[in-house]
């Protein structure tokens, strides 16, 4: 795609923000209804609608700064996609106080004619492009960690090095070399069995039936009845497939000739954005190499003749505020840390508006003494009115009150200023499109600009510079003038001992400072002994959310009582985690959290949710799981110490995400889980240092659990922020998962005649991984290889299948139990929250009617 092509996507996305902020605008509060109820959808439907319209624009906007070249107009359009997914997040956050969590959008998609892919949140990828180098020391580091330790590089997902590491004893091979020997002997016999046994079959007929006298005109009529019957056959199923085809029932076939044709455009569409990322990064060392060089040009050939203009020009304001203002001797000029000039400046405008206000209130004054000589005489015969001037007391009262707002939902100010950073770019970009320029160098007079303003700008730095001059030469006057006058310069002498001091206390913070300096030098040490420890290790890299296979419940707004959300909304829940974590700015202004639970059944996704979230930002993974911390550090003391540490090294190498599995061990309830143990000990250090997260710290404790009811549920409620429940797939998520893992282990499409829908009913009650367990246990390599000649069928998979436990209903019910303790904001809305809704609006209703109706009666 070209320059052209980006650039009017870019324009095309930047109307539809505008548009969507004039209508994100705050209702009139006349037309908003009054009950409650009625409010409260109304809210829902509207957040609802700006939260998917936001999304629609975010893929877009994230597509066109992944492809853009020019240097300065992607700096320009990351700052509008940064404020772009802070807003998502802020809607989402109010959508999930009003409506609680996985809320389902299906009724919005079909306003808004929209697919269920627009409820994928797409990571931008800058995340870690923009951080390649750093990403990479981090891994050498860490490798060489674990050189040092000699601690071998494993696969931590579970069944993923069983077949290939472990060893075979001699019993094994043989037992294995038996059943093969046996299975090709019996083969062989019952081939063997089977051609005597079709021998012996045509020699009776031979027997008994005699030789068969062949009739020309009767083999004539069997072969062209054989021949039409395939014929109609053949058409029938042609039709069928037509018209299958035609209704989306089926893809249409593809051409021989072509068959390599989408995965060759596929493959062109990677190499043009390969190429076209190596001309960004040559555009953007270029424009970071001329920032420097342009800089040095500036300062070297103008700056002296801009300081001299800067300092001819604050003297002459210096001698001119001395002269209009009152005061005797040479004014006070403002430090640097009270601003310098630029506060000297404000005081200048200040005391010239000032000196127009008094003007103006004197011209206004005598007026009123004209007016008011000349209305003395008809002024004597009446009394002063006494009730008016209490009456207008009154009013000023009254409209100094403020009013008394009922309003349902209050929330604050977005943080995040759309408008500005488009009204920006359009102020910079509006006239410097140039559709020939296809390498999108950077703009030297813009560069200049940027240069010269700003608060690290050349005309900074040079007012920094006139402003010490100025101080100085100030300095020096009064020196002259003071030591003329011997009398004042004793009285402050007397006062010398109060700045000994104030230099007393600067040491002490000068104290302070080294201590931290301390602490940061000894990240180094930590990181060393936790590698060893194998509490930060290697973690696949494979993994991405979108691994977590499933589809969205397209009527989750219909189902009544359903508690569990869907694959889709967990896969979605994941991704708004991820994006705070993947910048600095974004982190301090967007709403985020500093602990999370995944919870669910065995095998669900929850580790690899966890890898997944920890390969989007390239985020250092530690792992404080109590089975991980069992025989290493046992004392309570040595593990506050190695809590302290996990956390000193996750503020050092941000983004990090601190992992602890099976948090119900930490965590335990009253009289439960007697037998786990290892966990208790990190519970209160691990809670104190959570507590200690601040904004910009880019650090989320992920917590695992399998049995979450065995934990102290009121503790989890006040510790997360957010629990995300991994489900038990659905049919339609099973449908998808059997497809997309089947034909990612066999590398082809499956065929129309392959019944995916009945395995999908089947293994409705089994986890996302034992169906991918499954499929890697029929599917290996020997099985790949002889797809050709023998076809894949259902009946493969009933095999391993019966050998795994389905979630139990016993299980089911236990989870269903925890969520109906939860916080609305934790978990999904259900119809029993708006029937008691209602039952609350009702009975106010009735109250106030009560209240009411009291007096009158008595």
């Amino acid at each position: 795609m070209s320059n052209r092509t980006f650039d009017k996507l870019l324009r095309d996305v930047l109307v539809d923000l505008t548009e969507l902020i004039e209508y994100e605008k705050p209702p009139d509060p006349s037309q908003l209804p009054k009950d409650k109820l009625e409010l409260s959808k109304y809210y829902v439907s509207s957040f609802a609608s700006l939260y998917i319209r936001y999304r629609v624009i975010l893929k877009k906007l994230e597509s066109c700064y992944d492809q853009i070249l020019q240097p300065q107009k992607r700096e320009d359009v990351k700052l509008i996609l940064e404020a772009t997914i802070g807003r998502i997040l802020e809607i989402k956050k109010i959508l999930t106080d009003i409506g609680g969590d996985f809320m389902d959008f299906d009724d919005v998609l079909i306003d808004l004619k929209q697919t269920p892919e627009v409820l994928e949140i797409p990571i931008p990828r800058y995340f870690l492009e923009e951080n390649e180098k750093e990403i990479k020391r981090r891994e050498i580091l860490i490798d060489i960690l674990m050189q040092r330790h000699s601690i071998r590089s494993i696969n931590l997902l579970e069944g993923e090095d069983e077949d290939k590491n472990s060893t075979m004893t001699i019993q094994q091979a043989i037992l294995i070399i038996q059943t093969n020997e046996r299975g090709r002997q019996g083969r062989h016999q019952a081939k063997y069995r089977k051609e005597v046994k079709l021998r012996d079959e045509r020699v009776r007929q031979v027997v008994e039936l005699g030789e068969v006298q062949v009739d020309m005109d009767q083999a004539a009529t069997k072969i062209q009845k054989a021949y039409r019957g395939y014929l109609a056959r053949r058409t029938t199923r042609e039709s069928t497939l037509q018209e299958a085809i035609f209704l989306g029932m089926v893809a249409p076939p593809q051409d021989s000739s072509n068959e390599n044709a989408p995965l060759n455009q596929v493959r062109k569409l990677e190499t043009t954005r390969k190429s076209r990322k190596l001309t960004q990064e040559q555009n953007k060392l270029e424009l970071a190499e001329q920032r420097v060089l342009t800089r040095n040009k500036i300062i070297a050939e103008e700056g002296e003749k801009m300081k001299e203009d800067m300092h001819d020009v604050l003297i002459e304001q210096i001698i001119m505020y001395r002269q209009e203002s009152s005061a005797n001797g040479i004014p006070e000029f403002p430090s640097e840390a009270e601003g310098g000039s630029k506060m000297f400046m404000q005081k200048v405008d200040q005391a010239n508006k000032e000196q127009i206000a008094k003007a103006e209130a004197a011209a206004k004054a005598a007026e009123e003494e004209r007016n008011n000589a000349g209305n003395k005489k008809n002024a004597k015969g009446k009394k002063p009115a006494s009730a008016a001037p209490k009456s207008k007391a009154g009013a000023k009262k009254k409209e100094e009150e403020p009013e008394k707002k009922d309003v349902l939902f209050d929330y604050e100010e977005s943080k995040f200023n759309i408008a500005s950073g488009i009204k920006n770019f359009l102020d910079k970009w509006s006239d410097k499109s140039n559709p020939l320029d296809f390498i999108q160098k950077y703009d030297p007079e813009m560069l200049r600009e940027e240069l010269m303003r700003g608060d690290k700008g050349i005309e900074e730095e040079l007012r920094k510079q006139v402003d010490q001059k100025v101080r100085d030469e100030l300095n020096n006057l009064k020196l002259q003038i003071e030591s003329e006058k011997v009398v004042k310069a004793t009285k402050k002498r007397a006062k010398s001992p109060t700045k000994k001091k104030e230099k007393k206390s600067s040491s002490e913070g000068t104290g302070d400072g080294s201590l931290s300096t301390v602490s940061a030098s000894k990240t180094e040490p930590f990181l060393s002994e936790l590698v060893f420890l194998e509490v930060i290790k290697k973690y696949p890299k494979d993994i991405h959310v979108s691994d977590y296979i499933g589809c969205h419940r397209m009527i989750g707004s219909v189902l009544e009582g359903y508690v569990e959300p869907s694959m889709g909304q967990v896969r979605e829940a994941i991704s708004e985690l991820i994006l705070p974590l993947g910048s600095q700015s974004m982190h301090e202004k967007s709403p985020h959290y500093k602990a999370v639970l995944i919870y669910g059944p065995e095998k669900s996704g929850k580790t690899m949710l966890t890898y997944a979230m920890a390969n989007s930002v390239a985020a250092t993974l530690i792992d404080l799981s109590p089975n991980n911390l069992i025989g290493k550090y046992d004392g309570a003391k040595e593990t506050s110490v190695l809590i302290k540490m996990a956390f000193e090294v996750a503020r050092d190498m941000q983004p990090a995400i601190i992992y602890v599995d099976d948090f119900d061990w930490v965590l335990k309830g009253k009289g439960k889980a007697k037998n786990k143990k290892g966990g208790v000990r990190l519970k209160k250090e691990l809670l104190a240092q959570i507590k200690t997260l601040k904004k910009g710290e880019r650090i989320m404790v992920v917590a695992n659990s399998r049995e979450p009811w065995d934990g102290d549920q009121p503790a989890f409620i006040n510790l997360f922020q957010r629990m995300i429940h991994t489900v038990i797939p659905d049919y339609g998520s099973n449908y998808e998962l059997w497809k997309v893992l089947i034909e990612k282990r066999i590398n082809r499409p499956l065929p129309h005649s392959f019944d995916t829908s009945t395995l999908a009913i089947t293994t409705i009650g089994f986890s996302s991984g034992s169906i991918y367990n499954t499929v890697k246990k029929v599917l290996n390599e020997r099985r790949i290889k002889r797809l050709d000649t023998r076809p894949l069928d259902t009946s493969e998979f009933i095999a391993p299948l019966s050998k795994l436990d389905p979630m139990y209903t016993k299980v089911d019910q236990k989870f269903r139990a925890f969520i109906e303790k939860l916080p609305q904001r934790q978990r999904k809305r259900t119809t029993a929250d708006v029937e008691r809704d209602m039952q609350m609006i009702a009975e106010e209703k009735a109250n106030q009617k009560n209240q009411k109706s009291g007096p009158k009666k008595r």
